[in-house]
């Protein structure tokens, strides 16, 4: 049996459309024509799509936004449609209000926001910007705006960090140590000495004493250093801490 080429692309084309059909979506090829059937289905995001896609049915489903560059990636898309979602008109919308004013295929005119309720109803067409809530810019990839705020800080908090070392490293070198001079450390060991040579010289006077005949108590030199004897206590016992017991 003869094969015709027609029908013979017709067999492949309908094999690799089954193959990259997304799941929970239904497709059909006839000849040049794809059909992706993905409504009613639940869909909360849009799943792949391959680029043979000519007709996407996306309506009655969950969907409040569609990623950037989703409809870009398909340029054999002749006819599309979105309605009866939970279109949600915030930041996440802006891809599909920038592309809707200039669709590359067909769109079922009923594409209206879910929310917020203040909006609700309102073609996502029409929308101006001052509707939406929460945005900074409306731009067509918003994420391009992190990285140069994002070096921004970095830069900051480098400048930051240099400023902090320069100034530690300014205070710790004008920081005042004081270091005892070596005429200080010397007059303080010539006090030392002479304390410890006065310590000395009352001990041995007192053992001077001590040992003093006891047949001499009436010598004059005696009892001329029994009366400086409370006067050697006091001494002792103020500058040296030294306490004698009388008997």
């Amino acid at each position: 049996m003869l094969i015709s080429p027609g029908f013979a692309m017709l067999f492949l084309l309908r094999s690799s459309t089954a193959e990259e059909c997304p799941e929970k979506c239904a497709c059909q090829s006839f000849f040049q024509r794809v059909e992706i059937n993905c409504s009613f289905r639940g869909l909360r995001e849009i799943p792949f799509i391959p680029e043979a896609a000519t007709e996407l049915y996306l309506h009655d489903n969950l969907l409040t936004a569609v990623a950037p560059g989703t409809f870009g990636k398909l340029p054999n898309l002749q006819t599309i449609s979105l309605h009866n979602n939970h279109w949600n008109c915030d930041c996440h919308i802006a891809y599909l209000h920038q592309w809707l004013q200039h669709p590359s295929a067909a769109v079922h005119p009923n594409v209206t926001c879910f929310t917020p309720a203040a909006i609700r109803m309102k073609p996502v067409r029409e929308l101006r910007g001052k509707e939406y809530t929460g945005c900074r810019s409306l731009n067509l990839y918003p994420c391009r705006n992190m990285y140069p705020g994002s070096i921004i800080i970095c830069l900051l908090c480098l400048l930051l960090l240099i400023l902090m070392t320069c100034t530690f490293t300014t205070l710790k070198s004008n920081a005042y140590i004081f270091t005892p001079s070596n005429e200080f450390q010397i007059s303080e060991h010539f006090k030392m000495r002479q304390r410890k040579s006065e310590k000395r010289n009352l001990l041995t006077e007192l053992e001077f004493m001590n040992e003093w005949p006891g047949d001499d108590l009436e010598n004059p030199l005696f009892c001329e250093s029994m009366e400086i004897l409370p006067q050697i206590l006091i001494t002792l016992n103020t500058n040296f801490n030294i306490k004698i017991k009388e008997h």
